[in-house]
């Protein structure tokens, strides 16, 4: 198949992801800007060919022994600009990186985006996943996403508390984000440098942001906390492989070596096995699998 874009063939994903597990996909595309992402896309619609789409390699866990599927890659929608009419609102592309983000809009002297300090991954992700914390969330600041249609169509939508959930959002592989458009505040600098500091020292504390893993395991329970569940239940030590419960927080897995799906599965099933069993709550993973049966 000619692509209307750079790509590569039999290509590791383990590199391209924050837990450093995915085996070979056939096929990787690297659009270089948002007409490339469309085009390929669409050309890969066309030819009925089944792919994903993969930002910042956060909050997925990907099959070691591969996938059959393409990849298209967003890091060539990585822009930050203002909006034409709005210059309160700014336009993110779907592959910028968050931590990215933060930064620009601390260099600026905006306020708003604090709440997505430490969090990994892309702008994409982050709006399909409505990523965020104890501090905030994307839905907080984001006010319109521009996706791509079913049809080969742009088309931009308007966002409010309908669209967004707690982890979920309408998003996904049928309204493909392409960018979001979020509106901060003007801020203090100083009042914004301060609260990075203290959210980073906070997650640095309590979550092990050095080492290889996807992010959380489990959505919170209502009215809970899976972490503090999980502690309740014993889950920390536990260990399938070179997959292991952090020390610092419970609701991670780490990958310790050369851990395989396999390893990832049977500890998740553990953890969420201990929880039933000491407090009756039956957790929901908030992390993705992507495997191929074999």
């Amino acid at each position: 198949m000619k692509l209307p874009c750079p790509h590569r063939t039999d290509v590791e994903l383990a590199p391209l992801t924050t837990f450093k597990m995915g085996g070979p996909v056939p096929l990787v595309a690297e659009p270089r800007n948002r007409e490339e992402f469309v085009a390929v896309v669409n050309r890969l619609r066309e030819e009925g060919r089944p792919f994903r789409v993969l930002g910042g390699g956060a909050n997925v866990l990907i099959d070691d022994r591969g996938l059959e599927e393409a990849i298209v890659l967003t890091t060539g929608i990585s822009f930050l600009q203002r909006d034409a009419e709005d210059t309160s609102r700014l336009r993110l592309g779907a592959g910028l990186s968050i931590p990215r983000f933060v930064t620009a809009v601390r260099s600026m002297g905006r306020s708003g985006a604090e709440c997505l300090v430490g969090i990994p991954g892309s702008i994409g992700g982050a709006t399909v996943m409505n990523a965020g914390g104890r501090h905030g969330q994307l839905s907080d600041i984001a006010r319109r996403v521009r996706v791509l249609l079913p049809d080969g169509e742009e088309e931009e939508l308007a966002v409010d508390a309908s669209t967004f959930g707690y982890r979920r959002s309408i998003f996904g592989p049928d309204l493909i984000v392409l960018e979001t458009i979020v509106e901060l505040q003007p801020g203090d600098k100083q009042r914004s440098d301060a609260q990075i500091r203290e959210y980073l020292k906070e997650k640095s504390a309590a979550q092990p942001l050095t080492q290889r893993s996807a992010g959380c395991v489990f959505k919170n329970p209502p009215g809970d906390s899976a972490g503090q569940v999980l502690d309740r239940a014993g889950a920390k030590g536990m260990r399938v492989g070179d997959a292991a419960v952090s020390s610092k927080h419970a609701n991670f897995i780490v990958n310790q070596g050369r851990a395989t799906l396999a390893d990832v599965s049977t500890l998740i099933e553990r953890m969420r096995r201990s929880v039933r069993d000491d407090s009756g709550i039956l957790l929901q993973t908030e992390v993705l699998i992507w495997s191929t049966p074999h």
